[in-house]
């Protein structure tokens, strides 16, 4: 026998019913390209993702049909309206987890998850992982290894940290800002008018008007991450980073895992899980930018040395945590940052295969109006090549690459040799070409 259905007894669709058995929500502060993993992973696991980006044409907003997800349209910054918004969504659906994967905006995590009773860190550690002004000052009163510093407000006192500093070298930069933002490399020798510059360019980035006077400390860089459950810290991943284009620190790319050796490596894991007790991580994730090198102890013995750049309470941002990381090690990153963000206690980091992953970023070398980038296709064409991203629409207005936000794409590599990795990686790179109008 054959049932005829009428046209009052309309069949749901396949979103109707998941959005209909669906009730417990999970708040995603940023929705960009680097939120897109921790997205999936909250909604194949059967949450309704709440994602806010002020951006009404983020990634993930393009990407997701308004049946799947909740768009709040709102800045990440405005932790108020964020908050208002969240304590709305609760009232008709049960908020178990709030996060952020690669966006400076902890405040705004720790306020919705402070608000509605959910698991995370309070907001004091939050401040004190973005503003790092407060972190360099939380980080000397523990006694963790750092660089000589000065926070100052106003161009005198600029000025007259660096005369009492007495270095060759520094960097400036805001202290509340993220994306190597308005940060540069100051010679002693540089004139007044140019460290009026500089002092103004950092200035101006930072959004509690204060900038940070720091030694320029040269050796490797490493960036870490890490899972923090109930205080207890888990590394995840350890990356060299490519740092180039003084004088401003524009991160160009990254290799996982690092190639350092490994007391270098196991100084900065050191210093780093130090760092996290020092700033009072207790629930949920951290980032960490490392210096190390070696140096000559009391005796004449080389011994390795780290010392601290930053850290942040979230998973790094620039593909390493979602992209490189897994590549490297076969392990599921963003599905542990959501047991992790859920409250799950029994977090286990365990590597399925031991690979490397390079990513590098292409570079405007000009402002203008990007016309397009060709040869993308041949690129991931390359061998070794999983990922390539561009990230500017055409005829979108760009400038000259000076931070790690103005970058034109990404190129990703997962090789079984990090000499592989890397040269296929710069391979791929090579054959993206920008044009512009």
């Amino acid at each position: 026998m054959i049932d005829i259905i009428s046209s009052s007894d309309r069949v749901k669709s396949y979103y109707e019913i998941v959005r209909e058995t669906r009730d417990e929500v999970v708040f995603i502060v940023g929705g960009g390209i680097l939120q897109i993993p921790f997205i999936d992973e909250v909604y194949k696991n059967g949450y309704i993702p709440v994602v806010f980006d002020i951006n009404s044409n983020a990634p993930a907003f393009k990407k997701y049909y308004e049946d799947k997800i909740i768009k709040a349209v709102i800045s990440t910054k405005a932790e108020e309206e964020c908050l208002d918004f969240a304590v709305q969504v609760a009232r008709q659906h049960k908020p178990v987890a709030c996060a952020t994967v690669g966006t400076d905006f902890s405040r705004t995590v720790a306020r919705i998850a402070s608000r509605l009773n959910l698991p995370g860190n309070p907001y004091d550690v939050a401040l004190a992982t973005t503003n790092k002004g407060i972190m360099r000052t939380k980080l000397s009163e523990k006694g963790i290894p750092q660089p000589v510093f000065c926070v100052v407000e106003d161009f005198s006192q600029f000025l007259e940290s660096i005369r009492q500093m007495n270095r060759d070298y520094y960097v400036v930069k805001p202290a509340d800002n993220m994306g190597a933002r308005g940060v540069q490399l100051v010679n002693k020798e540089f004139s007044k008018e140019e460290l009026r510059k500089i002092f103004e360019t950092a200035f101006q980035y930072s959004t509690d008007k204060k900038v940070i006077v720091e030694e320029y400390i040269k050796s490797y860089e490493l960036s870490a991450d890490a899972l923090v459950v109930d205080k207890k810290v888990h590394i995840t991943g350890i990356a060299d980073r490519f740092i180039l284009n003084p004088p401003n620190f524009i991160e160009l790319g990254h290799l996982m895992p690092s190639v350092l050796p490994a007391d270098l490596v196991s100084a900065a894991s050191d210093i780093f899980i130090r760092a996290i007790e020092a700033l009072g991580i207790v629930q949920g994730a951290a980032k960490g930018d490392i210096r190390v090198r070696y140096e000559n102890d009391s005796n004449g013995k080389k011994v390795a040395r780290a010392y601290i750049g930053e850290v942040a309470s979230r998973l790094s941002g620039g593909f390493m945590s979602a992209y490189t990381y897994p590549y490297a090690t076969g392990v599921n990153l963003m599905k542990l940052m959501l047991d992790v963000a859920l409250g799950k206690k029994d977090i286990k980091v365990n590597s399925q295969w031991n690979f490397y992953s390079c990513e590098l970023g292409l570079v405007s070398k000009k402002d203008g109006v990007l016309k397009r980038v060709e040869n993308t296709y041949d690129a991931l064409c390359v061998p070794y090549i999983k990922n390539v991203f561009i990230l500017r629409e055409e005829n979108e207005k760009v400038v000259k690459t000076c931070n790690n936000v103005s970058k034109l794409g990404n190129v990703i590599s997962q090789a079984p040799m990090a000499n592989l990795a890397v040269k296929y990686c710069k391979k791929a790179l090579s054959m993206l070409k920008p044009i512009y109008k």
